[in-house]
């Protein structure tokens, strides 16, 4: 996932930095989290939009805009 958000929002510049912040702030979602009760989709939803959300408000992307 980590991949694609470099592809398509920062159009392959993502610093290695960024990329490992990003990936143990994703890891830390577990996949299986049914927060709040009843969700379908569970964390894997939850790991799109942190991931989401944080490149977009990471300064590489403010730059890269």
């Amino acid at each position: 996932m980590i991949d694609e958000l470099d592809r398509r929002l920062l159009h392959g510049t993502m610093s290695a930095a960024m990329r490992s912040q990003v990936a143990q702030a994703l890891n830390a979602i577990a996949p299986t989290d049914p927060t709040p009760p009843g969700d379908v989709l569970g964390g894997k939803f939850r790991r799109v939009q942190a991931g989401i959300y944080l490149v977009l408000t990471a300064s590489q992307f403010q730059v890269e805009r």
